[in-house]
C-alpha cells in the first residue's frame, strides 16, 4: 500500500459558520493500513504542532491509476450518477501531426478504461483538438466533450445521454473571434432561459484576448447564445494610449493595462444559479458573477494584496449545497495557496488564507471543488526542494527557453520531485475549519522529477495548463485529472535528474477510503 503523508492546517481567517453540518461518510473501500501512513501534522491556527488525538476523522486517502498511454495534457475529469469516470486524453498523433483527443471512460471507479471519443456513423466526429474538456452535469447525468478545432474560430461539442455508449455532436459552438482556451458548465436554468428541451443551462467561457467572454445554451448544447462580456481584456484605470514619438523615436508601450482574456473554469452554483468565472485579472484574483444567466456579469476584486497576485491565470472557484462559494489560487510568487469565501453569491470576499501544506516551497495547476455544506477539496502539485520556483542558469547554445533541458540546476533541484496535494475540509465556511492536506501520489512515485517551470514538460508531453478535480455525485468520493511525466525508470528509490522523464501519461487519482465531500448524495444511483 503506498504511503501517504498529511497535514492538518488551521488557517487564521474564513468566514462563520453558520448551521451543523450532516453525518460524515465514508467511501465504502479498504482504508489503507495505518501503519503505512507518514506522521501526520496538525496544527492550530497560529500553526503550533498539535496531537493526533486532535484530530479523529478518517483522513482520505488516494491511488494513482493509469486513464491512458496517451500524453493527455490539460486534463479534466467528469463523473456520472452511475459511477463511470470520463478523461479526455490528447496527443499528438492526428493527420499532419494535429493534437487529436480520445475520450476514456471506466465503469469500475477507474480500474479499467476503454475509449468511448464522440463518432456518428462510425465516424470520429472531433478529428483534432488544441483544447479538450470534459464536463458532466451532475443533475442529468449528460456527458459534454469539446474540443477547440485547429483554426480557434469553433468549439465543436458533442453529449451523451447514455454513458458516452452514443453522442450527438454540434459543430456551431462558436462566437465570432478567437475562442481559446474554453470550459464548459451547467447550472439551474432561469424562468427567461427555460426550454422543455434540457432542464438545465449550459455554458461555454472562452478567452477572446481581447476580453473574457461567456455564451449560453438554453437547450443542452443545441443553440448557443453570446452574452456581455464577462471581464474586458483590459482595466480602463490603467490603460494608456499610444503617445507621439519622443526625439529618440520611441512609442510608449499600447499594452499598458492590458490584462487579456485568460480565466479559469466556470462554475454555476446548483443552489442558486449564480454563475461565476475566476482568473488573474492585471494582478488581481478576481471573479466575474452573473445573477441573470450569464446575461450580465459583475467584476469582483478578491484581494488588492500585493502578495495575493495570483501567480497562474487560474483562481478555481466552486461553490457547495448551501450555496457559499470558495476560490483558490497561488499567490506570493507560487510559493503560497490561498483560499477565500463568499457568503453573498460573490459579491464580497473574506480574508485570504494561507491553506498551504507545510514544507511546500513551491506549486502550480490549483482547482477546488465542494460538496456539502462547508465540504470543499482543492488540488495543487507542489514541490519541497529548497530553491522553489527559481529558474536555472540558461545553457549556453540552447534557444528554447520553455524546455528543462535549456537550463543547468543544482542537484537538490535535479533531484527534487513534485507531487500531487489534495486538501480537503469538512468545514471550510468556518474561522474555525480545518483542512487535512494528503498527497495523491507515493512518494517514491511522483509526477515530475526536477524543475515543474511553465507547463512542466517532460522529454515527451507535460501538463500544459491545468489540472481537475471533481466528485462523484452519488458517493462524494474525490477525483483528479493528472498528468504522470515521471513514469517507468523515473518513478523508485533513489531516482534523480529530470532528464530520466519518460512518455507523460493520462492519470487519475481516485480516492480509496477516509471523509467524502457529501453528506448526503446529490444524485442517486441507478
Amino acid at each position: 500500500m503506498q504511503a501517504l503523508r498529511a497535514w492538518l492546517v488551521l488557517p487564521l481567517a474564513l468566514v462563520a459558520l453558520s448551521g451543523c453540518l450532516g453525518d460524515e461518510e465514508t467511501v465504502e473501500t479498504v482504508d489503507p493500513d495505518p501503519g503505512t501512513l507518514a506522521p501526520l501534522w496538525i496544527l492550530d491556527a497560529a500553526r503550533n504542532n498539535l496531537t493526533a488525538a486532535d484530530f479523529s476523522e478518517t483522513v482520505p486517502s488516494f491511488e494513482l491509476v493509469k486513464a491512458s498511454d496517451r500524453i493527455s495534457g490539460e486534463p479534466t475529469i467528469g463523473i456520472t450518477r452511475q459511477g463511470t469516470i470520463f478523461y479526455p486524453a490528447i496527443d499528438f498523433d492526428a493527420v499532419r501531426g494535429l493534437p487529436k483527443t480520445v475520450y476514456m471512460r471506466s465503469t469500475d471507479g477507474g480500474s479499467t478504461w476503454e475509449e468511448t471519443s464522440p463518432k456518428m456513423a462510425g465516424v470520429e466526429t472531433h478529428p483534432t483538438s488544441f483544447d479538450p474538456y470534459v464536463y458532466v452535469d451532475p443533475t442529468t447525468g449528460r456527458v459534454f466533450a469539446m474540443d477547440m478545432g485547429p483554426h480557434v474560430a469553433c468549439n465543436k461539442v458533442s453529449w451523451s445521454d447514455d454513458e458516452g455508449e452514443t453522442w450527438v455532436t454540434r459543430d456551431g459552438a462558436c462566437i465570432p473571434g478567437i475562442n481559446d482556451h474554453p470550459t464548459i458548465f451547467a447550472g439551474p436554468a432561469t424562468a427567461a432561459t427555460n426550454t422543455a428541451v434540457y432542464p438545465n443551462q449550459v455554458y461555454i467561457c472562452t478567452n477572446q484576448i481581447t476580453d473574457s467572454i461567456c455564451y449560453q445554451s438554453p437547450d443542452g448544447g443545441i443553440n448557443w447564445i453570446a452574452t456581455a462580456p464577462a471581464y474586458l481584456g483590459y482595466d480602463p484605470e490603467r490603460w494608456q494610449p499610444p503617445s507621439e514619438p519622443s526625439e529618440a523615436g520611441v512609442v510608449r508601450s499600447v499594452f499598458s493595462g492590458l490584462c487579456g482574456g485568460l480565466h479559469g473554469h466556470g462554475h454555476a452554483s446548483w443552489a442558486d444559479g449564480t454563475v461565476y468565472l475566476g482568473r488573474d485579472w492585471c494582478g488581481e484574483p478576481s471573479v466575474a458573477v452573473s445573477h441573470d444567466g450569464g446575461l450580465t456579469f459583475t467584476k469582483v476584486r478578491i484581494s488588492d494584496d500585493p502578495k495575493h497576485s495570483p501567480s497562474e491565470h487560474d483562481v478555481s472557484i466552486g461553490t457547495d449545497t448551501a450555496g457559499t462559494a470558495y476560490a483558490l489560487w497561488l499567490g506570493d510568487k507560487a510559493r503560497s495557496a490561498y483560499l477565500s469565501v463568499s457568503k453573498d453569491k460573490g459579491l464580497t470576499w473574506s480574508e485570504p488564507a494561507n491553506v498551504t501544506a507545510p514544507g511546500v516551497t513551491a506549486m502550480k495547476f490549483p482547482s477546488l471543488v465542494a460538496g456539502s455544506e462547508g465540504r470543499i477539496a482543492f488540488l495543487y502539485v507542489g514541490t519541497e526542494n529548497p530553491y522553489g520556483n527559481d529558474a536555472g542558469k540558461l545553457r549556453e547554445g540552447c534557444i528554447d527557453r520553455s524546455k528543462s533541458y535549456c537550463y543547468e540546476y543544482p542537484d537538490a533541484y535535479n533531484n527534487s520531485t513534485w507531487n500531487a496535494y489534495v486538501g480537503i475540509s469538512l468545514n471550510g465556511d468556518s474561522e474555525e475549519a480545518v483542512f487535512v492536506t494528503t498527497m495523491a501520489n507515493a512518494a517514491d512515485e511522483p509526477l515530475k522529477r526536477g524543475t515543474c517551470s511553465g507547463r512542466c514538460f517532460g522529454d515527451k508531453g507535460g501538463m500544459y495548463d491545468f489540472l481537475d478535480i471533481d466528485i462523484d455525485p452519488t458517493s462524494g468520493s474525490v477525483y483528479l485529472a493528472l498528468v504522470d511525466v515521471c513514469s517507468g525508470e523515473c518513478d523508485g528509490p533513489g531516482k534523480g535528474k529530470f532528464d530520466v522523464q519518460e512518455h507523460s501519461v493520462g492519470t487519475v487519482a481516485r480516492q480509496l477510503g477516509g471523509v467524502t465531500l457529501l453528506a448526503e448524495p446529490l444524485a442517486e444511483r441507478k
